[in-house]
């Protein structure tokens, strides 16, 4: 990759990170303060589970942290995916089967 691309790359990672720590963080915040409008900002959907907001957050910040702090181990960043991933999975696994783990109640 050149120097351009590389760049180009970062400042990808850079936005995206950002937007995504950014509505996480506001969703989470209006779960917590029961601010309707931040949970749910068009009334004719369905309202952002706070558990999928905790997802976007911890995926944001892996992002931010892997542009602004390349020194961090990997493993640290593969641990905040791994929590990522077993909160989608257990939420797949609730939908398909029907049942209930209470994983949307944390």
């Amino acid at each position: 990759m050149d120097g351009s691309s590389k760049k180009l790359t970062r400042l990808f990672q850079i936005f995206t990170g950002g937007v995504l720590l950014f509505i996480g963080m506001a969703i989470m915040l209006g779960w917590k303060l029961e601010i309707l409008r931040l949970v749910q900002p068009f009334s004719d959907r369905s309202a952002m589970v706070f558990n999928a907001a905790l997802c976007f957050s911890l995926l944001g910040a892996v992002l931010l942290l892997r542009t602004w702090a390349p020194r961090i181990r990997s493993g640290y960043l593969f641990s905040i995916i791994a929590i990522v991933v077993t909160i989608a999975a257990l939420t797949a696994i609730e939908y398909v089967t029907g049942t209930n783990a209470y994983i949307n109640t944390l």
